[in-house]
């Protein structure tokens, strides 16, 4: 079946939420874990395409961080307010956020860059480098090879 995302917000993911909620891995905790040993003690993170807060962000409150996620799928938002009550979150997609007007000392986005668009991607980066403090870092995934992701 062929959706037409660019008429959904949530890009599809509201489409297969429950799905990822159930298969979601630890993929990528161990680096982002290695990762925030170089973060400010109780710093701002920013989680691009947080999802439903699991592993990710739950490991980043657990060790002191104050986490602001963003993620276009309603579902997703709900389901990471509900199990993170103390956490921001914006129900939005990356390239269209506003990413809470504030600077932030760590921006991550596990599995999101790789799968938007080449100028989505210039875009998206951009905006995460002018929301960075100047000592701020910004960690995301990307395949070795230039190639096209079937999502």
């Amino acid at each position: 079946m062929e959706r037409n995302v660019t008429s959904d917000l949530s890009n599809g993911w509201d489409d297969v939420a429950d799905e990822f909620i159930a298969l979601r891995s630890d993929t990528g905790l161990d680096i982002v874990s290695q990762w925030i040993k170089t973060l400010p003690s109780g710093g701002t993170v920013l989680e691009l395409g947080c999802g439903f807060g699991a592993p990710i962000s739950m490991m980043l409150i657990e060790r002191g961080f104050d986490i602001y996620g963003v993620e276009p799928s309603p579902k997703l938002a709900a389901e990471f307010k509900r199990r993170l009550p103390g956490a921001s979150i914006a129900c939005e997609a990356a390239e269209a956020s506003a990413f809470f007007g504030k600077p932030f000392d760590a921006a991550l986005a596990i599995g999101l860059i790789f799968i938007l668009a080449p100028d989505v991607q210039r875009s998206v980066i951009k905006k995460v480098e002018d929301t960075l403090k100047p000592e701020g870092r910004f960690l995301f995934t990307a395949p070795r090879k230039i190639c096209d992701w079937q999502d």
